[in-house]
């Protein structure tokens, strides 16, 4: 089954807000989204179903219309990339989203989830139980528990050396997705909180968006635990695909450097490595 991203929702448009961006679709449903930068205008469209030539006239039309100077396209798995290419889109340099990921199949029986980790994750999962790890899930966290995780995910990125977006990104994410945002902390044996992840689902889909580690949790296999609560927990709420939303990609060296550790971890849990096409530019009137 083929499941739509996230970002091609009614919920992502209404988050992207936050940035000012606006958003239109297509009489196919395709949503572009379109921002002011200086004195001209840009636009985007991210993960949409595969593009038709009927689309893409369509899409140009409407960014002529908005007076778009240039339209970046990143595209799904199955776009035809030459039919972009024909229409003058060239590769961009960098991605503007995660280019690779690794998505597990929450459709398989528990038991052959459990044989697809690494040894390296059971191990882990099993020394957790045996530490007392506790694990704690909340749909639909609240405003108190949001910042204390924002709080957490701040030092994270300091320490780890990359960007957080501010409070009322996660908070205005979790309020337009309802119970479709989750909050999945773990704590040591002793209460102190060791790992937070936070989820978004959309259809039959869930994605990895944030997570912290806290100086107890980069000292247990707390982490582990948790991912593998999130895998059982997903699952029995009828979740058919977990996407943990970015591993390193050795097309894009410079935009994944620091995703080394990162990526180590995601693919010990069994899931099928994915790679995106390339994102795609068209300069629509040019500068």
């Amino acid at each position: 089954m083929t499941h739509q991203d996230l970002r091609q929702s009614d919920m992502w448009s209404d988050y992207l807000e936050l940035y000012c961006w606006k958003s239109l679709k297509t009489a196919n449903g395709v949503v572009i989204r379109i921002i002011r930068v200086l004195c001209f205008n840009v636009a985007k469209i991210q993960r949409p179903s595969p593009l038709s030539q009927k689309d893409i006239e369509e899409i140009k039309m409407l960014c002529r219309k908005k007076h778009v100077v240039y339209l970046v396209i990143e595209p799904s798995l199955n776009q035809d990339l030459q039919l972009l290419k024909k229409d003058g889109f060239r590769e961009t340099k960098s991605p503007y989203l995660p280019p690779k990921t690794t998505i597990i199949d929450l459709t398989k029986d528990i038991n052959a989830l459990w044989n697809t980790l690494s040894k390296t994750a059971r191990n882990s999962i099993k020394k957790a139980e045996r530490d007392n790890i506790k694990i704690d899930i909340i749909q639909f966290p609240n405003q108190e528990a949001l910042r204390r995780f924002h709080i957490e995910a701040k030092k994270t990125g300091k320490q780890k050396g990359f960007y957080v977006q501010g409070f009322s990104d996660i908070l205005k994410k979790s309020q337009i997705f309802g119970n479709n945002s989750f909050l999945i902390n773990s704590y040591t044996k002793e209460g102190f909180l060791a790992n937070s992840n936070f989820y978004l689902a959309y259809q039959k889909k869930v994605w990895f968006m944030h997570a912290a580690t806290t100086k107890e949790g980069r000292k247990s296999n707390s982490g582990y635990k948790l991912m593998w609560q999130a895998i059982n927990y997903f699952k029995s709420m009828g979740f058919e695909k977990l996407d943990l939303e970015g591993i390193k990609d050795n097309r894009f060296p410079e935009y994944t450097k620091k995703w080394g550790g990162i990526t180590s971890f995601k693919q010990k849990f069994g899931g099928e490595i994915v790679e995106f096409p390339p994102s795609m530019i068209k300069y629509i009137i040019p500068l």
